[in-house]
Parts: C-alpha cells; sequence; structure tokens
C-alpha cells in the first residue's frame, strides 16, 4: 500500500530460514517463501526500513495513512493451540509510526487468539479480522470483521458466515468494504 506521500508498506522473503517451518500469511498462493520468514516493511525514498515484530519471526504490514500510520500484523512468541500446522505462532495486529519504531498491538475481539489489521483512514481508524489462529491466512482467523476506535476492537456487521469476514479497506468518511462469507443454509 501507498499513502500520498510516497510511504509504501508491504511483505518481503528474508534470508532468514523460518525456525518453527511456517509459511505464515505471505505464502498460500501469495508468494512463495522456500521456508524463509516473511518481513514487514517500510519503503521511504528508495529505503527499504523493516518495521518492529512483536516477538516472533515473521509479519505483513498492509496499509497506510497519511500521517504515516501503518497496520499489518505480526507472529508474537506464544504458541497458539488453535493454529493448523505448519503455522505454530500466535499473530496480532499492529499499528505501527508513525515512527518506524513505533508499535502498538491492536487486541482481538474479547475470546478469539488472534487479530490483523488490513486498512487505516487519515483518522486513524483501523480495520480487520480477528478468530483463531488457522493457518494465517484467513478462514477461521477471520471469524470477526473488526474496526478498531483508539485501540479497542468493535464487531462489524457480517453476511453470517463462521469465516473469511474481512474488511479490507476504510475510507475517510469511515466506510468499509470487503468480502464475507455467507451463513449456512
Amino acid at each position: 500500500m501507498k499513502n500520498n506521500h510516497g510511504l509504501v508498506v508491504g511483505i518481503s522473503e528474508s534470508a532468514t530460514v523460518d525456525p518453527n517451518g511456517e509459511k505464515f500469511s505471505c505464502d498460500p498462493g501469495f508468494i512463495a517463501t522456500h521456508g524463509h520468514t516473511c518481513l514487514p516493511f517500510l519503503w521511504q525514498n528508495g529505503t527499504i526500513t523493516q518495521l518492529p515484530l512483536l516477538g516472533g519471526n515473521n509479519g505483513f504490514a498492509t496499509g497506510i495513512n497519511n500521517s504515516g500510520q501503518a497496520v499489518g500484523w505480526a507472529e508474537t512468541a506464544l504458541h497458539d493451540p488453535s493454529c493448523v500446522l505448519p503455522q505454530v505462532l500466535q499473530f496480532q495486529a499492529v499499528l505501527w509510526g508513525p515512527g518506524t519504531h513505533q508499535k502498538r498491538v491492536l487486541p482481538p475481539f474479547p475470546g478469539d487468539s488472534t487479530s490483523a489489521a488490513t486498512a487505516i483512514n487519515d483518522a486513524g481508524e483501523v480495520v480487520g479480522i480477528s478468530g483463531d489462529c488457522g493457518n494465517a491466512v484467513g478462514a477461521f482467523s477471520a471469524r470477526h470483521a473488526l474496526l478498531w476506535e483508539k485501540g479497542r476492537p468493535m464487531k462489524l456487521p457480517t453476511l453470517g458466515g463462521k469465516g473469511w469476514n474481512t474488511p479490507m479497506a476504510i475510507n475517510n468518511a469511515g466506510a468499509v468494504v470487503g468480502f464475507s462469507d455467507l451463513a449456512a443454509m
């Protein structure tokens, strides 16, 4: 993602082999990691800077606003029993910035073990997902669609499905778009 000032965030495969053998969020159908870790980055003025992790080995930056605040998710050091192998570590939504070394965890919805932020607007409102760890690519890790205001998670309405409830963008007026699974018939 890119903001109006030319700041870009994303995910990049590193040269470091993942010690847990995880594929994390960057591998399934996105970029082949060859067993290496995937790291969130900020690109500014031709320089790439790794964004800080949360104690685990992987992270993913998905959005940035015009104030230089970025969002995404990163693994913690906690082994989460709701993960599906090869994923073993919990991940949490992160708000980075506006400085490159600043980070703040955005908690999951109460009762969920993981969260991931997908987008942020210029007012600092963040949207994302919350649920079980799963395999770190959606499905039941997206049990709940969330809006974080001032760091507090609030459920967004969905179409009733048990997974894949994912807000992908929020504009400066607070309108949210994304996708949702339908309730079983």
